[in-house]
């Protein structure tokens, strides 16, 4: 990014915040981390799907409007998160929307279309 940018509104929160410029170390379950991530790739928060087995980062992300599942055996999810699946395996058959493996009449025209990008 210019110069220009690193002086940004994202920055000046970071800054606000106590976090250090530079210092490279901004976690989850920190709104700002999310904040961050949404802001580098460009992408808005309701177009975005977060998966952790910690119902304390995936209620972080929720509050931001990003669509967060908990994968976590036996937990039952609450409002603080969209939705909870037992395994990441159960992705294709409980989120179709997100994998393509919905037929074009299961489409809920409510949703809008998703891109999906995977980055480690």
């Amino acid at each position: 990014r210019g110069a220009d940018e690193a002086d940004g509104p994202l920055a000046r929160k970071i800054a606000a915040a106590g976090i250090p410029r530079g210092s490279g170390v901004l976690c989850k379950p920190n709104p700002l981390a999310f904040e961050v991530v949404l802001d580098h790739v460009q992408a808005r928060p309701s177009s975005t799907v977060f998966f952790d087995d910690s119902l304390r980062n995936v209620a972080s992300a929720h509050e931001l409007g990003v669509y967060s599942v908990l994968v976590r055996p036996g937990r039952q999810a609450d409002a603080r998160c969209s939705m909870h699946i037992q395994s990441i395996h159960m992705v294709p058959m409980e989120l179709p929307w997100l994998t393509g493996a919905a037929k074009d009449t299961d489409k809920d025209p409510e949703k809008e279309e998703i891109a999906v990008t995977v980055r480690a």
